[in-house]
């Protein structure tokens, strides 16, 4: 007995397979992948700031 599967992927969101060619299933997962994305990004942002800003204060301020 020979079983072919679909070429498929998971959902981000919610893990529901989906078509290989999607991102996310539709309605509310796409939303709250579009969300997620958006955190991410600032997330990121905010890091490397912080980063930038403790090497810029030791640069500054260090030991000497």
């Amino acid at each position: 007995m020979s079983v072919t599967l679909v070429q498929h992927k998971h959902c981000p969101s919610c893990g529901k397979a989906i078509l290989a060619s999607r991102t996310t299933c539709e309605g509310a997962c796409e939303a709250g992948y579009d969300r997620l994305k958006r955190n991410r990004k600032w997330m990121w942002r905010g890091w490397f700031a912080a980063t930038a800003f403790l090497v810029l204060f030791l640069v500054t301020y260090g030991p000497r």
